[in-house]
């Protein structure tokens, strides 16, 4: 595919893009997307409080949903057409509806404008979505909806749902899935891949699932959040401020704090010792680090780096034994099943002249396909194919 996309899978997650700023991205390593300026909540949502009402400007597909039935589980996913993890999470949801023909999946399009600021009418946005679902057919077969456009009651197609749910619970990413217990309180709230998402829904419909701890991991989560949002600002800052140690120490006491940010944050840090401190050695040293240790079983986090080295425009020098090392180690950590880790290995054995290798590698990765992956992934990594096969003079 070419450089610098990855549409399917990469894009920024709100806390790394406070550390990173908006010129810079981290690539294929995240998994959730935020709109262009991510809205402060006014008020509050939490595990156990009731559920908002649904108030959508259009559905689009399915029958209308009025509100929450009692004695129904239902689960109510926000997304956005300019969303590449949530084109991910769309074919999971219709698996999720399939599998629960009692349970009912509601998706929410919201911040539709947010990539796109210039000052369209709602219904040009909901044109948009109406299109896309139409595109997605039997792939995103559950209920969905058009939410609006920005939550400015100035403008049309006020987007209710993003202000009655999303600001007050404090998502500012998507995908983010709330699921509705039978009584009409929100019993979870998260990333609808996850895998707490699949756990928590079954024990909701079983009857078996503990609200109360739910509610007070969430409130831990929601702290350490906070801090993690904190010390993303500082990192900011210190960047800004060309302070590339300081940032690099900050990484470290944000990966210490939340291990489930080590990916994230281990591939700025290399970028801040690499770009910022000028530091090679430092920088291609601690690459090396994470092939040591619990890290070493980490797949993605491998696979960030070595995707960043290979595919980053402002990467220099490009050290490709590095990334072979950990495109490898990956590789082999995922049980060489992960399209997108192939991928990346084969993306080093094309930036280091090995060809055969190189389509050979990326043809596994097509293979490693599911369905679940979706035509716009087989489409990349097949264009990516040609590219080398080109290459290679056919």
């Amino acid at each position: 595919m070419a450089t610098g996309t990855r549409i399917v899978w990469a894009a920024g997650l709100a806390v790394a893009a406070l550390a990173l700023g908006p010129a810079s991205a981290l690539g294929q390593g995240a998994t959730q997307a935020t709109p262009a300026k991510a809205p402060a909540a006014e008020s509050t949502l939490a595990i156990g409080d009731k559920a908002p009402k649904l108030d959508v400007v259009k559905w689009v597909k399915g029958e209308p949903v009025d509100g929450f039935k009692a004695g129904t589980v239902s689960v109510v996913e926000f997304w956005a057409t300019w969303c590449g993890p949530c084109k991910v999470s769309i074919p999971h949801l219709t698996e999720v509806a399939k599998a629960n023909p009692d349970v009912r999946v509601i998706g929410v399009s919201i911040w539709e404008d947010s990539q796109d600021p210039s000052p369209q009418e709602s219904d040009a946005y909901l044109k948009k979505v109406e299109a896309f679902v139409a595109t997605m057919g039997d792939a995103m077969d559950y209920h969905v909806a058009y939410g609006g456009v920005d939550d400015d009651a100035r403008r049309p197609g006020k987007n209710t749902m993003a202000r009655t749910w999303m600001r007050p619970a404090n998502q500012n990413g998507i995908p983010a899935a709330f699921i509705v217990g039978k009584k009409g309180t929100i019993e979870w709230i998260g990333h609808p891949l996850s895998p707490g998402f699949d756990a928590a829904l079954s024990e909701i419909k079983a009857g078996t699932y503990d609200s109360k701890a739910a509610a007070a991991r969430a409130a831990k989560e929601q702290e350490l959040s906070r801090t993690e949002r904190r010390l993303a600002r500082q990192l900011r800052d210190a960047r800004e401020s060309g302070d590339a140690r300081g940032a690099a120490a900050l990484a470290d006491q944000i990966m210490e704090l939340s291990p489930s940010a080590f990916g994230r944050y281990a591939t700025l840090k290399f970028r801040v010792l690499l770009l910022d401190a000028k530091d090679a050695d430092g920088a291609y040293g601690y690459a090396r680090s994470l092939l040591q240790g619990a890290y070493a079983q980490d797949p993605q986090t491998l696979n960030s780096v070595a995707w960043t080295i290979v595919d980053d425009k402002d990467i220099e020098p490009r050290n490709l034994e590095v990334a072979m090392l950990l495109a490898e180690r990956a590789d082999e950590a995922s049980d060489r099943k992960d399209p997108m880790i192939i991928d990346t290995l084969a993306r080093v054995h094309f930036e280091k002249k090995d060809l055969p290798k190189a389509i050979e590698v990326q043809t596994r990765a097509i293979s490693s396909l599911e369905e679940r992956h979706g035509d716009a992934a087989r489409a990349e990594l097949t264009a990516t194919l040609e590219r080398y096969k080109a290459a290679a003079g056919g």
